[in-house]
């Protein structure tokens, strides 16, 4: 048994959803979308957006192709 954050194409193997989790996102304090009570994805796409390339899960995929965030920053951590 494996917990994974994401789905796997692979023969042989059984999944099942285990739970969902609402994305989360992190900015200054100061930032206009701070203000909102729920930032959607089209609020982000006017800002660059961080992609932690090892272990997170976010990709431009979580977007419409044209409605795309203006630039990325790959990471390969949270802290960074």
């Amino acid at each position: 048994m494996a917990l994974l954050p994401g789905p796997v194409a692979s023969a042989g193997f059984r999944t099942g959803l285990l739970l969902s989790e609402e994305r989360v996102v992190v900015m200054p304090a100061d930032s206009p979308l701070a203000a909102l009570a729920q930032v959607t994805s089209a609020d982000l796409a006017a800002h660059p957006i961080a992609l932690n390339t090892v272990s997170g899960t976010t990709t431009m995929e979580l977007w419409q192709p044209t409605a795309r965030p203006i630039a990325t920053i790959e990471v390969t951590n949270t802290d960074e």
